[in-house]
């Protein structure tokens, strides 16, 4: 209960005298405790170091009000204007302060363990090194918000506000910031590890040599972020922009880039050993001494502007499952440069001349013998030339780490040993009309957008 003497003279006096009797009784402890002020003018008013615990103080003028180290723990502040006040080292743990407009205040080193600011308006509001660790920020507005060396661990602020805010070396870990603005925000080394943003605006936000282990960030807004050393070891980014971001240097070790964006980021001698790199968009994109060893490149967008100068990369997989190597002897790895060579040189070709026909039933056999041979489903039918009258060209498309000799050898060696095993069927050669059709899916297949990806669908044999 508050001190019956202390609520009556507050109550009855104006703020000017208030403010001067304060002034000339620095000594008296004010206990305002539970007080019910609701309603009151207390503009510019000194209430520094008072005992305020669940005091009601909702919807009051606190405007330039000075409550500096005072005792706020549950206190009622909902809705009240507060604009410019003075509540540094203030202990506002469990208030409700839902709805008030703090901005411009100054809240630095205060406790706000808790607390309630859901809606609020923080708007160029200093919380320096103030500890706001499971508050309530929802939908605020922290806009330009000073928040350095701020403890907002565990903090809620879905759909918070925080345009060009101010978070150096805060402490974001396991904070809620699903659809929050942090567009031109700075995170200078900010401790975002295992928050949640997913869906976030990070518009060139400034992120360096930022903590963000087992961060969510799916779906979240990367464009032009400054991710220079930033630590992204296991965290989430499918379908994440990245557009023009910096990635420089950044740890993506086990991160899931599925689906992202990364066109013309810039990732030189970043680290992207072991990440999901599938459906990725990278083109004009700068990959200069990055690693790549154990990541799952697969259906990815690249062109001739995607850089690959030396990278390293001891083998990657080309299959979501993992399943598929590179190379595929578990026990050899890529030497340096090939990698580049794979990517900038996709494919290789080997053309199989027919001078005296082609018997189609063995040629497909052999086809389908040499692929389960060699474990490739990546060699496939590229097309078909009719050279002269007499000559047929089959090309094959094999992956570029393939030797064409051999495969060209062990080809003929099969189609070679089942047509002498047997005598030529002429019911089984491929009428014209087949030709015809396997003709149309080859140029169809021609037809299609060309980008390097790293498995292309082969030609389904069912439809010859």
């Amino acid at each position: 209960m508050p001190n019956k003497e202390h609520l009556n003279k507050i109550l009855n006096t104006e703020v000017g005298q208030w403010n001067k009797w304060r002034s000339k009784n620095p000594q008296i402890l004010l206990d305002l405790s539970k007080a019910d002020l609701s309603g009151l003018n207390l503009l510019r008013v000194n209430l520094s170091g008072a005992d305020l615990t669940k005091v009601n103080l909702s919807g009051n003028n606190l405007i330039g009000a000075d409550l500096s180290s005072s005792n706020l723990e549950r206190a009622h502040l909902r809705g009240s204007d507060l604009r410019g006040a003075y509540l540094r080292g203030a202990d506002l743990r469990g208030a409700d302060l839902s709805g008030a407009d703090l901005r411009g205040a100054d809240l630095s080193g205060a406790k706000l363990i808790d607390t309630n600011l859901n809606k609020s308006n923080l708007s160029r509001t200093k919380f320096v090194e103030s500890n706001l660790s499971r508050s309530y920020l929802g939908r605020a507005n922290l806009c330009a918000a000073q928040l350095v060396g701020a403890n907002l661990r565990g903090a809620k602020l879905n759909g918070a506000k925080l345009i060009e805010a101010n978070l150096k070396k805060a402490d974001l870990s396991g904070a809620s910031l699903v659809e929050a603005d942090l567009s031109g925000a700075t995170l200078w080394k900010a401790n975002l590890i295992k928050a949640s943003l997913i869906e976030a605006d990070l518009r060139a936000a400034n992120l360096f040599r930022a903590k963000l282990i087992q961060v969510d960030l799916r779906g979240a807004n990367l464009w032009r972020a400054k991710l220079i050393e930033a630590d992204f070891r296991k965290a989430s980014l499918t379908i994440a922009d990245l557009r023009t971001a910096n990635l420089s240097r950044a740890k993506l070790i086990e991160t899931d880039l599925r689906g992202a964006n990364l066109c013309r980021a810039n990732a030189i001698e970043a680290d992207f050993s072991h990440c999901s790199l599938s459906r990725v968009k990278a083109l004009h994109s700068n990959f200069n001494k990055a690693v790549f060893t154990g990541a799952c490149i697969e259906d990815w967008q690249i062109d001739s502007e995607t850089n690959f100068e030396e990278v390293t990369c001891k083998y990657f997989y080309s299959s979501s499952d993992r399943s598929i190597r590179r190379p595929r002897d578990a026990n050899k790895n890529f030497v340096p440069g090939e990698f580049s060579k794979i990517f900038h040189n996709t494919t290789k070709t080997v053309e199989l001349i027919f001078r005296s026909g082609i018997d189609w039933h063995i040629f497909l056999n052999s086809f389908r013998e040499l692929q389960v041979e060699i474990g490739c489903s990546d060699l496939l039918i590229q097309g078909i030339e009719k050279k002269c009258e007499f000559a047929l060209v089959v090309k094959i498309q094999l992956p570029f780490e393939l030797n064409e000799i051999e495969i060209e050898k062990s080809f003929w060696q099969k189609y070679r040993r089942t047509l002498q095993s047997r005598k030529k069927d002429p019911h089984i050669e491929m009428t014209n009309k087949e030709h015809s059709k396997l003709l149309k899916i080859i140029e169809t297949m021609a037809e299609k957008d060309k980008l390097p990806h790293i498995k292309q669908k082969p030609i389904k044999m069912s439809s010859i």
